[in-house]
């Protein structure tokens, strides 16, 4: 906590520290004992770790078998900790997630009987479609990328960085249609979606066309489709990020406007959104806002300090401004966490082109030579 090192997956990497808490916090109830006068007083410390218990135990017994998710009532319990903490790191929801699919095949029918059901997820579940392959194919994607591909059902849980700063409006994602509750929050949001039954989906499911026209450079219909989706559901993340990659393709004025306004609003409903902040730095570079460009790059850096996206962004304004040597001091950083960052190399053959240092530009052009 002090140093604000990351720490995965709830409070795993601080398991260690368990046992010397358990003692503490004996040591702790036993002196409150002893030093307890009055004997109801006594009987009174002596009955409050069991207490205390009932509250766990209580929660273990009600969310059985996701009890592992609790969460201690001062930070709100589940409830408070949802949104800020991890929910189900470890994916104990995708057993109920995947027969909870197979239930509703087998109680409505396939989505199309001419094919396979389509299963996008983020978790190894081959496991539980093991005794119906014939009917099912899972498709592994992870969240960010879940509407690059197409599928009947996904499922995905509350972890990771798909939901940190989401707002309530923004998530769960539109269409969903089953949540694993639990204690009243759907602290493990499985997602399903049938996007085949209803007209209202069908252009959804279009994605990988839109996808292959931005592939294409058939930048307008891209843009065409992916506005169709955003209008469908204004939380689409995907379709948000690939409008924005347009307004850097085309250049265009109205089109980098139009990006700056989707990613101002891409922020408002998902807050500290790395990847969405830098590409807001870099349509401000495109518009020669340095000023708004380098407020964003430090921003990222407050947020991720060793963010390459944020150094870079920041370097590149720095070396726009003639100020090389700030330029060189952020893109040496980089190269120290990433010793063979081709974009940072690159960056720093100039600016020692532009320092007159030949000595740092040849040693320079030879790691880049060796990256070939």
């Amino acid at each position: 906590m002090y140093t604000k090192a990351t720490v995965y997956g709830g409070w795993r990497h601080s398991t260690f520290v368990y046992p010397t808490l358990v003692v503490a916090a004996a040591l702790g109830f036993n002196t409150l004992i002893n030093w307890a006068k009055n004997k109801k007083v006594k009987i009174a410390f002596t009955v409050l770790p069991v207490v205390l218990l009932f509250d766990p135990l209580i929660f273990t017994i009600k969310n059985h078998p996701y009890e592992y998710t609790y969460f201690n009532r001062f930070v709100g319990g589940t409830k408070g900790a949802y949104g800020n903490y991890e929910m189900d790191y470890y994916g104990h929801t995708i057993r109920e997630a995947s027969e909870w699919i197979l239930a509703d095949v087998a109680k409505n029918g396939a989505p199309d009987p001419t094919r396979k059901t389509l299963v996008a997820t983020g978790y190894a579940s081959d496991y539980f479609f093991r005794k119906d392959t014939a009917n099912f194919s899972i498709n592994y994607v992870g969240w960010e990328k879940r509407n690059t591909v197409d599928w009947d059902y996904a499922f995905y849980s509350v972890v990771g960085d798909h939901y940190w700063g989401l707002t309530k409006e923004a998530y769960p994602p539109k269409n969903t249609v089953y949540q694993i509750m639990v204690d009243g929050v759907p602290c493990c949001y499985q997602r399903f979606a049938r996007w085949v039954r209803g007209t209202i989906f069908c252009h959804i499911r279009q994605y990988p066309l839109r996808c292959l026209a931005f592939q294409q450079g058939n930048l307008d219909e891209a843009q065409t489709q992916l506005l169709k989706a955003f209008e469908y559901d204004a939380y689409d993340e995907q379709a948000l990020d690939d409008l924005i990659q347009i307004g850097l393709a085309t250049g265009k004025p109205a089109d980098i406007d139009l990006a700056i306004d989707l990613t101002n609003y891409w922020l408002g409903f998902h807050k500290n959104n790395v990847g969405a902040l830098y590409m807001l730095g870099v349509l401000y570079f495109s518009k020669g806002d340095f000023a708004n460009a380098m407020s964003v790059g430090n921003t990222i850096m407050e947020i991720e300090p060793r963010s390459v996206d944020g150094l870079l962004l920041v370097a590149t304004v720095y070396a726009q401004q003639n100020d090389l040597n700030a330029a060189w001091h952020l893109l040496n950083k980089i190269i120290v966490m990433q010793r063979d960052n081709k974009r940072a190399l690159e960056m720093m053959l100039n600016v020692a082109y532009r320092m007159g240092d030949e000595d740092a530009a040849q040693l320079v052009r030879e790691r880049l030579k060796n990256l070939e």
